[in-house]
């Protein structure tokens, strides 16, 4: 069945609805000052009452973000989302994680972080648009994670932009 939300961007703009499975949302942001990058936090609401969920952007991401034709409006950064994570395997140590995404990402990837926030492991890539589930990651060592969905950057290190901000999914693996 279909949730709805409401979305509050975070930067003034009337707060609205929107119903789906999985999926994205686009918005567009005020352009930043000359030299300045502007931080938003983005709240998301069920409207059954569930818990709001707070994730935030930073526009520009990663520089060399076009403009629109009359300058006035930056796309800034699409930031994947995991939006759930399911422990799998014989031991319950390896993750999937649900990622929620648009066309405009080059890809998004889960990356698991301990406590301290360093990262410990990354999914394959997940390609497409609206949502996806990553391949099991781990196994993983017991603990408590956070999963947060970053655009790829290709190669075996972790990524370093593009990052879904704030907790992440937290979840915590047994021992």
């Amino acid at each position: 069945m279909p949730r709805t939300v409401k979305i509050n961007w975070g930067d003034g703009s009337p707060e609205e609805e929107w119903t789906g499975d999985k999926g994205a949302k686009d918005h567009q942001y005020p352009e930043p000052a000359p030299g300045q990058s502007a931080n938003y936090q983005i709240t998301v609401t069920p409207t059954d009452g569930g818990t709001p969920r707070t994730v935030g952007v930073s526009v520009p991401c990663g520089g060399g973000v076009p403009y629109g034709a009359s300058g006035a409006v930056l796309a800034g950064c699409v930031r994947p989302l995991v939006t759930a994570v399911q422990l799998v395997g014989d031991q319950k140590n390896e993750v999937i994680a649900t990622v929620s995404f648009n066309e405009s990402t080059k890809g998004a990837v889960a990356v698991i972080y301990n406590t301290d926030g360093t990262p410990v492991a990354k999914s394959s890539p997940v390609t497409g648009s609206g949502a996806g589930n990553t391949a099991p990651i781990g196994p993983i060592a017991p603990g408590t994670y956070a999963a947060r969905a970053c655009q790829d950057e290709g190669g075996p290190g972790y990524p370093s932009q593009c990052c879904e901000t704030g907790d992440g999914y937290r979840f915590t693996i047994g021992g």
